[in-house]
């Protein structure tokens, strides 16, 4: 039987959690498969990575060393030695994606991140939003730098301000809202 209720849990700038269940008890090994949108897990030569897993882990696996900004799909079939069931999926992971809290305040420490408000990269947000993440750099003699790039706000109602400083009382680096393109900040 193929595994069922899987899901992408704890994104960071560089893995991806999975996780899923098995109706079937007696399902130990599954073989999880993944590689940038749109591959077939069924060509190898398309397959960045196959991750066997068995159960003495749990029905969960994080894949290491992702690209920060690139949408994968992962695929999962269960394995008993050499007969498959057909792969389950894609799911999407798209690591370094943060999102910003719909109340208050968050933070997070990384490199390549990705902001969007709380309905996701593609997904619609809920309404009366005024959360703000505070980003902070990898490391101690680091730099946050916003690399230019185009912003997407509902004109008139949605606003991006970036500071320097902690929380919302560093100095305005920029305010914007609407179809706007930036510059290195």
């Amino acid at each position: 039987t193929q595994p069922q209720n899987i899901v992408c849990t704890n994104v960071t700038d560089n893995s991806a959690t999975i996780e899923w269940t098995d109706n079937n008890t007696t399902n130990t090994s599954w073989e999880i498969a993944y590689g940038s949108e749109g591959f077939d897990p069924d060509y190898v030569d398309f397959v960045e990575g196959l991750i066997a897993v068995n159960n003495t882990n749990g029905n969960s696996v994080t894949i290491q060393n992702l690209v920060s900004g690139t949408i994968y799909e992962i695929y999962i079939r269960t394995t008993c030695g050499s007969d498959y069931s057909d792969w389950k999926g894609p799911i999407t992971a798209l690591p370094g994606l943060v999102k910003v809290p719909t109340t208050g305040a968050d933070s997070v420490v990384g490199c390549n991140l990705i902001l969007c408000d709380n309905g996701g990269f593609n997904g619609d947000y809920t309404i009366n939003n005024n959360g703000y993440m505070i980003v902070y750099p990898g490391s101690a003699d680091s730099l946050v730098a916003v690399v230019s790039g185009t912003i997407e706000t509902e004109s008139r109602w949605d606003y991006l301000k970036i500071y320097d400083g902690e929380g919302i009382e560093g100095t305005l680096l920029y305010h914007g809202t609407g179809s706007t393109t930036i510059t290195d900040t």
